[in-house]
């Protein structure tokens, strides 16, 4: 019996790898379509040899149903009829399933089935805002809605309400707004922590699989700013509000001789390359963790939605 960790980001992907690195359980891990470039990212983590066994699944469809009684009384079982038609890996074998995001159709997949998991945070601290995130949906309505929904089986609860939820992992306990549904399942694992547990060759594994496109020197003099994605999750009206926003914050908080990196938000559609000609726009898909495990001071600064000052 070992584990599982199925990932649906890049994040995602880091925290599985860096929990794997120091536990001495034998563990597998599953990297799916909702990765961009996936596919890639799944074959250096299986050269990395952390887990047993490294799996890619491509796109998986869902039972589309017909009608609403058809939802009602059968979706859940044609819908993992449906998804085991795709799916062929035996989830039988795991004595611990961690998923990320429980409105993913492996998630549902679990739910369907009555099969029991561990949901850990899908970004740092994002149980602390979600309801300001496009994911605000999994939130919706009170845990007497939740638990009428989860008794007839209606559709799909979340955020540890489920029943098949076991545990909810997170970074820190303080002003989660998941404490409705997810009650005495959450657990504490700060990241600092586990990243301060990492010796140097297991960083340099880390970096091998996730650092793109930057070198870890010479950036004593460089700013790094940190984008949220205001105009998907509609905090913010257009993409020129979104880029004006910035250019206030470059020139409210930089000096005229500081390299500028920008790093988008993995869910930032805005092209920053054109935007900011001047700066070094970094892959929106890396885990920003990967440039601080190990690293003290790397930047002159950091700006970021935490620590702005326009």
């Amino acid at each position: 019996m070992k584990k599982l960790y199925v990932v649906s980001t890049y994040y995602h992907a880091l925290i599985s790898c860096v929990k794997q690195l120091l536990s001495s359980d034998k563990s597998d891990i599953i990297c799916t379509s909702y990765i961009p470039d996936g596919k890639t990212l799944s074959e250096k983590i299986k050269k990395s040899g952390i887990f047993d066994k490294t799996y890619y699944i491509d796109k998986i469809k869902e039972y589309n149903s017909p009608n609403k009684l058809d939802y009602i009384f059968f979706y859940h079982k044609k819908n993992a009829e449906t998804i085991e038609r795709q799916f062929k890996v035996d989830l039988s074998i795991y004595s611990e399933i961690n998923i990320f995001h429980d409105n993913t159709w492996f998630a549902h997949y679990l739910k369907d089935k009555k099969i029991d998991y561990r949901l850990i945070e899908d970004a740092l601290d994002s149980f602390k805002n979600i309801s300001k995130s496009n994911f605000a949906f999994m939130l919706n309505g009170s845990r007497i809605k939740y638990a009428i929904k989860s008794f007839f089986r209606i559709g799909y609860v979340y955020c540890g309400c489920d029943k098949h939820t076991v545990e909810v992992e997170v970074n820190d306990k303080k002003e989660l707004e998941i404490v409705l549904f997810a009650k005495d399942k959450i657990v504490e694992i700060p990241r600092k922590t586990m990243f301060n547990l990492l010796s140097s060759e297991q960083i340099a594994i880390l970096r091998n699989i996730f650092l793109k496109e930057i070198t870890l020197s010479g950036l004593d003099n460089a700013v790094l700013i940190l984008t949220r994605p205001y105009t998907v999750d509609k905090t913010m009206q257009t993409e020129r509000e979104q880029l004006d926003y910035y250019r206030n914050i470059i020139h409210n908080n930089l000096d005229n001789d500081e390299l500028i990196y920008i790093k988008p938000h993995p869910r930032d559609e805005i092209n920053y390359f054109d935007a900011f000609p001047e700066a070094i726009i970094l892959d929106k898909n890396m885990p920003v963790e990967i440039l601080f495990i190990g690293e003290e001071n790397l930047f002159k600064k950091v700006i970021s939605e935490s620590n702005l000052m326009i």
